[in-house]
């Protein structure tokens, strides 16, 4: 396979599946490096027989741009110029969800259900008593009568 068939082949595999700014990226990136190799002396066969083959590098890609995508997603407004528009105010902004941040609500989530069960408890050992005394009064009321 030569350098051609194999860029061909990779943007095949890209297209539809990520941006073009990140398809234009990876096919510049693939590009460069067939022209490093071939300056070191190796055949465009020999290059893309190490690199492998295009299916496999596009869905590392495909992977690696799916949760850069999933992390933060921006719609962006034009003026008439073809400018971004800095003062419309749209699009979704996503907060990114890091390790640390899920561990702090698991922290305060296991902190709130203790806090729970003892105020239950303490409820339950002050009522227990009383709830014990007004039985015994129903079931002597009940014997006499």
């Amino acid at each position: 396979m030569n350098k051609q068939q194999f860029l061909n082949e990779l943007r095949q595999y890209l297209e539809g599946e990520v941006s073009y700014q990140i398809l234009n990226e990876n096919i510049d990136y693939y590009d460069h490096y067939f022209d490093e190799q071939k300056s070191m002396g190796k055949t465009e066969a020999e290059i893309a027989q190490e690199l492998g083959k295009p299916s496999l590098i596009a869905r590392t890609i495909i992977d690696a741009s799916g949760v850069e995508q999933s992390a933060y997603y921006e719609e962006q407004v034009y003026t008439e110029n073809g400018e971004v528009d800095q003062e419309e105010e749209s699009g979704m902004h996503v907060i990114e969800v890091k390790w640390y941040h899920k561990l702090i609500f698991a922290i305060v989530l296991i902190l709130i259900i203790a806090l729970l069960v003892t105020v239950t408890g303490a409820v339950v050992s002050f009522l227990a008593p009383v709830i014990l005394v007004l039985l015994i009064i129903a079931l002597i009321r009940r014997l006499l009568s």
